[in-house]
């Protein structure tokens, strides 16, 4: 189910070029201008000058272990001196997207979440609801600009001692328009302090007046040492809003191009799992009312923050034991591709077998995968529903039936089982399928529980049709090929049979790991 998402677009303006200068209490925000590239353009057909520190009222709240919601004045040194901010600690900045504000759960709960992975971090939330809140998205869209430029006047105030740590310590996490307000205030690092902010998560960057923008205008790689990028509701805007285009709907809020060093995109992109629930199951979700609205209206477009924050979870040191439970595991290759079993290999010239995450332990693949621009990753997700956990393990699955196996149509279901539990069974087969002699049936499957080290499998036969005579079904082997750690199990039963003993009989047999 669609929702159609109506956001105020204004019309071309073809007004005489304009420009507005602005200081932000001693620092010096620079000029902007609606000029092209930044209006008047097919991607961005607005002219729209940015509003004033004063009217967009970005505020800048500081959590730590200590305490939570310490408002920083970037105009106000006496603020940043009495607030506990440690510039030896990462600090996370969190920014927020149109219509959203900095005291929304999902901001406490990021917020929250890096401090539990690490006590020693600054978490710095940047609230400019008073501008993301106006009804002109236009509007909204250009006011970006003065956020990014608030928030680098007080990066100037909390490392003024030593600004070369923006490059280590400072990471910046934005959803939607937050995205691209990230992009500017690594801009802005670059152009005032000539040193780059250490890395920049997109969640979802907003597409309308941002896809396929000028790299100066929307987020881009150049914007920080590392940019990683979550895309979940793309399919391009313009779509929707451009008259002409065969699809009238506004399908996608985020852009679809690679806008980053390393790009994933869950199921595609788009259709996150769970996103077409009834409004009732979906308003009334784990989150709350409010939050269940939201996700309504937008869920493909909020997953990003979903799967972050998951991500986050996962990463907790008591979660990690051998390796992280559940990796968000991406792979370069389309998406066809991946479904089809075709590219779970991560072999990267000679670095060994290893994959990226997606989230935030993808920048430990920095040095193998993110030095190229745009680099893209696809994966696939789990969840039926919203219940704020999507990670899923892929694998290819072949059974290969033995010499000695009657020829009878059915499917071919498996479940897999380790050291920390059992997986739900998943089929092998491809619907009704005729199940015959030396075959591989062969499926890529997206496990969802964790089991632990992979110890045995079931195999469960479902004959489907009616015969004069009991069938048997000899199994060669099982092979589990986990996406994650790019290694094959095999499952070995000695050839032993199944027999049917009437008409749709479902069978299951435990098949131990060789």
């Amino acid at each position: 189910m669609r929702i159609l998402v109506a956001l105020f677009l204004s019309k071309i303006n073809i007004s005489s070029a304009g420009q507005v200068c602005y200081n932000y209490g001693t620092c010096d925000l620079g000029c902007f201008t609606d000029v092209y590239p930044w209006g008047n353009s097919y991607v961005r057909p607005l002219s729209r000058l940015p509003l004033s520190p004063t009217d967009v009222q970005a505020k800048f709240f500081l959590d730590t272990k200590y305490q939570q919601d310490y408002l920083l004045d970037p105009t106000d040194p006496n603020s940043i001196y009495r607030s506990g901010f440690a510039e030896e600690f990462e600090t996370k900045f969190i920014i927020h997207g149109y219509t959203d504000a900095g005291d929304r759960k999902w901001m406490y709960d990021l917020s929250d979440q890096f401090i539990k992975n690490d006590q020693d971090v600054n978490v710095i939330r940047v609230d400019w609801q008073a501008a993301a809140t106006n009804i002109d998205y236009a509007q909204s869209a250009t006011d970006t600009q003065v956020v990014g430029g608030m928030a680098m006047c007080l990066l100037k105030e909390l490392y003024s001692g030593n600004l070369t740590m923006l490059t280590e310590k400072v990471h910046c996490i934005g959803h939607s328009l937050g995205a691209h307000t990230c992009g500017y205030v690594g801009r802005n690092a670059m152009s005032n302090f000539t040193v780059p902010i250490a890395r920049i998560t997109g969640l979802d960057p907003a597409e309308p007046y941002f896809g396929y923008a000028p790299a100066v205008v929307a987020l881009d790689p150049t914007d920080a040492a590392f940019v990683d990028v979550i895309h979940t509701d793309t399919v391009h805007f313009r779509q929707g809003v451009t008259p002409g285009w065969k699809d009238l709907t506004p399908y996608g809020m985020g852009v679809e191009e690679p806008v980053g060093h390393m790009d994933f995109y869950p199921n595609n992109g788009t259709d996150q799992p769970g996103c077409d629930q009834n409004a009732w199951s979906t308003i009334t979700g784990l989150d709350g009312l409010m939050d269940g609205a939201r996700d309504f209206v937008a869920c493909n477009h909020l997953r990003s923050i979903k799967y972050f924050n998951e991500s986050l979870i996962l990463n907790v040191v008591e979660n990690l034991g051998a390796g992280q439970k559940c990796a968000f595991t991406g792979f370069q290759c389309t998406y066809q591709d991946l479904l089809d079993g075709k590219c779970m290999d991560c072999e990267k010239d000679g670095a060994g077998s290893v994959c990226p995450s997606m989230g935030i332990a993808s920048v430990n693949m920095l040095e193998t995968y993110g030095r190229t621009a745009r680099t893209t990753f696809r994966l696939t997700t789990s969840g039926s529903d919203l219940s704020n956990e999507f990670c899923s393990h892929s694998s290819i699955v072949s059974v290969n039936t033995g010499s000695n196996t009657d020829k009878t149509k059915g499917r071919l279901f498996i479940s897999v089982y380790g050291s920390e539990g059992n997986s739900v069974q998943l089929e092998v087969t491809d619907g009704k399928t005729t199940i015959a002699s030396d075959e591989t049936y062969e499926n890529e499957l997206d496990f969802a529980d964790y089991i632990g080290e992979l110890s045995y499998v079931k195999l469960m036969w479902e004959k489907d049709e009616y015969t004069a005579t009991r069938r048997h079904l000899y199994v060669n082997n099982i092979e589990v090929y986990w996406g994650d750690d790019q290694t094959s199990y095999y499952f070995c039963n000695n050839n032993a049979q199944m027999t049917d003993d009437q008409q749709g009989s479902r069978l299951g047999y435990h098949i131990q790991r060789m």
